[in-house]
């Protein structure tokens, strides 16, 4: 199932990936949005290419994107792209950044890929169908609350960072060590394939976390909003991934304290 959108996504981001690639090293032209958050000509060019191609293949499909918002279309489908999730990043040349592209089914998603077209590295999942790291299935790690390395990111509003610095203070103190990357569907995935043990996040954009949470879900990750509830229709950017159920139940403690 979804044989021809997962291959599609896959060309989509390779594509936009190289582009990224080759503006990372040249330089961008970067400017400050409303919610003083970067935008370059890079997000714009990497959007083009991945938007004109998914409209071309599946034009009755709905689509919403990072920089150009929703296209209004009446769909069972939806695409949603992120084309460069880290822009903060990429402007300041540094590594870590993706291309994610997400599609939903009557409003749950189905497929997520993330790219990262420094290291080469492409994630990807279909619902029922595990989760793939360049073509190789992935699973999370087994370690547990104390050995445990975390990424965490948060929205603009002042809130959302106070409850951030809150969560993140008790676990700075218990766990091995946390990291704020700034590109958070690659960090989700860094769940999945074992490299972190858990991600928290409040107030990002659907596009930040929904390809990145199909690919840690089908790995084998719990994945829920912050009230421990299903996480695939969440709109609000409140979610977090863990390696398993026991982890999932010291997390939600400490996300409980901090409300």
């Amino acid at each position: 199932m979804y044989e021809k959108e997962l291959k599609v996504a896959k060309e989509c981001v390779l594509e936009a990936g190289e582009i990224l690639r080759k503006m990372f090293y040249e330089g961008v032209d970067v400017k400050v949005k409303e919610d003083r958050s970067y935008v370059t000509n890079a997000d714009f060019m990497s959007e083009k290419v991945i938007v004109e191609r998914l409209k071309e293949e599946f034009p009755d499909y709905d689509l919403v994107s990072e920089e150009s918002g929703e296209d209004g279309r009446v769909s069972e489908f939806r695409w949603i792209v992120d084309p460069l999730d880290g822009t903060t990043n990429f402007s300041k040349k540094v590594g870590f950044f993706n291309v994610a592209i997400a599609l939903e089914y009557r409003g749950e998603v189905v497929l997520g890929v993330v790219y990262n077209p420094l290291s080469k590295e492409l994630f990807h999942a279909v619902r029922g169908d595990g989760a793939y790291l360049n073509g190789e299935k992935i699973s999370p790690s087994n370690k547990g609350y104390e050995e445990g390395y975390f990424g965490f990111c948060h929205g603009s509003k002042k809130e959302d960072k106070e409850f951030m610095l809150s969560v993140m203070n008790k676990i700075k103190i218990e766990t091995k060590e946390i990291r704020k990357f700034g590109s958070a569907d690659l960090e989700i995935c860094y769940v999945a394939c074992g490299r972190f043990e858990g991600f928290i996040a409040k107030g990002i954009k659907i596009m930040d976390f929904k390809p990145g949470c199909i690919i840690a879900e089908e790995a084998g990750c719990v994945v829920k909003d912050l009230e421990g509830n299903e996480w695939r229709k969440n709109v609000d950017g409140d979610v977090f991934v863990v390696n398993n159920e026991e982890m999932e139940k010291k997390i939600r403690e400490i996300i409980k304290l901090s409300q």
